[in-house]
């Protein structure tokens, strides 16, 4: 794709040195638009130093330059997705099974933590309520120290 910005449509674009099957067809071709694109299908390997050159509707002009880099399409690639190469994503359907394995006990001893803790907050309050209710005493039964000590001792 090529993106123009600046100057008056339309422009004249030469493409030079660009890879077999790159080509865009006419040289010099003519676009009314800013951006303009076409189809490329390299069909030999290498590195290319592309060339452009663009004329605008003034007469002014402008020369650009990239770096192309076509890798081969592998053993026997014929264009049509074929070839070989390697998957980045490769040994993942080994992995992946473990790692739901990993997820799930995760999980799980989250929600076992998570449980004990709402058992022993019950427990807590249990027990607290068991022992606040022993200090009291019964209200027939023992009294505290303070009420023992206002009484007059037996004669």
């Amino acid at each position: 794709m090529v993106t123009f910005s600046g100057g008056a449509v339309p422009f004249k674009v030469w493409l030079n040195q660009t890879p077999p099957g790159c080509d865009p067809g006419t040289q010099p071709f003519v676009t009314s638009t800013y951006t303009n694109s076409w189809n490329c299908t390299p069909t030999t390997a290498g590195t290319y130093n592309v060339l452009l050159d663009a004329v605008d509707n003034t007469g002014t002009r402008v020369q650009t330059a990239a770096t192309l880099t076509v890798q081969s399409g592998g053993n026997s690639g014929n264009g049509n997705g074929n070839g070989s190469g390697t998957n980045p994503l490769a040994g993942l359907d080994t992995v992946l099974p473990t790692l739901f394995i990993f997820a799930f006990v995760f999980l799980g001893a989250l929600v076992a933590l998570a449980a004990g803790v709402v058992a022993m907050a019950v427990l807590v309050s249990r027990r607290l309520r068991q022992l606040t209710e022993a200090m009291k005493g019964d209200r027939d039964g023992s009294k505290s120290f303070e009420d023992v000590s206002d009484a007059k001792p037996p004669t």
